[in-house]
């Protein structure tokens, strides 16, 4: 049994998954101020490059049910529901994060402080930019729903292909140097998770195409240890793996196509599928409240990041755990609310 009140249990499942990565991500980063080549810096480089499929596989599990074609969705629901609850939740939260900074003293040394509290919740807290690329993606949905369902799954791979080859040659012809920071080019940016997202999930694979995409994913993997250790050397410390990184979409494609390869075929007791049905409507929620408990740790100076040797390898996990666990229950809590459930969540 797959499926309970229209809900896809492997997807739920891949929610979680992602939303425990967003969180490992958030920590980690927190502790990446160690000796290049230490214990603690091995540690600290593998969990905070290994999590990073988790936005785009979030991103492809929207393709998933935005995209396809038995889901019946039209354009007076994108444009009157779902668009207006992106947006408004993205303003809520944002405001509130913006009194967070400032009850936590975060700018009290700004010359204009309440310019940069205007251009704070303009722009949203780091973590926000997610749901301004919903918001464009589902925009875009009604156009995307007229032409894919047409497409043979050849021409379907051709159209995520073009999308990759334009990044490939955008990265051959900007490039200064071979570093993994370039981005895709606009018109093959966040869409090519959406669209790979339904790609994976309606068209019946090969075993050679499977595990094609496995062999890209691992080559792209151990490519960024090699250059996180590159800059290591020089000194520099940057993301090698951003959301729009071509290596990053062959990570992202190979784990949303292990997830669904060996958790779709799973069956699970009645109560097994309510409580992961139940912990994958929590997650957005997850997503969006995880920065407020990091905040307050880092303020209460209990996450201090500072490791010397392999206790990182303990200590940065149950961080992550000890967040997820106040996170879902926060989320749990506030469930319970119709309007905050209807609205925020």
């Amino acid at each position: 049994m797959k499926k309970e009140n229209n809900r896809i249990i492997w997807l739920d499942l891949a929610r979680i998954f992602a939303a425990l990565a967003v969180v490992l991500i958030h920590v980690t980063l927190r502790s990446y101020n160690v000796q290049p080549f230490s214990a603690a810096w091995g540690i600290i480089d593998f969990y905070q490059l290994f999590p990073r499929w988790a936005v785009p596989v979030f991103l492809m599990i929207s393709g998933t049910f935005f995209l396809h074609p038995k889901k019946d969705i039209s354009s007076k629901t994108i444009y009157t529901h779902y668009l207006p609850r992106i947006l408004f939740i993205y303003l809520a939260w944002s405001f509130f994060y913006t009194l967070l900074l400032w009850s936590l003293n975060y700018i009290q040394h700004a010359v204009k402080p309440w310019d940069w509290y205007l251009a704070h919740f303009l722009q949203g807290h780091y973590h926000l930019w997610f749901f301004s690329v919903l918001a464009v993606l589902y925009a875009l949905t009604p156009l995307l729903r007229k032409w894919i369902f047409i497409l043979s799954a050849k021409q379907y791979a051709a159209v995520l292909g073009a999308c990759l080859l334009t990044a490939v040659f955008w990265l051959g012809f900007t490039q200064a140097d071979w570093q993994w920071k370039r981005l895709f080019p606009f018109t093959c940016g966040y869409l090519v998770y959406f669209l790979a997202g339904h790609f994976f999930a309606s068209f019946s694979l090969s075993a050679k195409v499977k595990w094609t995409v496995y062999g890209a994913g691992m080559l792209s993997f151990l490519g960024a240890v090699f250059v996180s250790c590159k800059l290591a050397l020089e000194n520099r410390f940057v993301v090698v793996l951003p959301p729009l990184a071509l290596p990053t979409f062959f990570i992202s494609a190979s784990v949303f196509l292990f997830l669904q390869n060996n958790l779709q075929s799973l069956t699970w007791a009645t109560r097994t599928q309510e409580h992961i049905i139940y912990a994958g409507r929590l997650t957005l929620g997850v997503y969006l409240i995880h920065p407020l408990i990091l905040a307050v740790f880092e303020h209460l100076g209990w996450f201090s990041g500072r490791y010397l040797g392999a206790e990182a390898a303990f200590w940065i996990p149950l961080q992550t755990a000890l967040v997820v666990a106040i996170s879902f229950a926060l989320i749990a809590f506030l469930y319970h609310f119709p309007l905050v459930r209807k609205y925020l969540l």
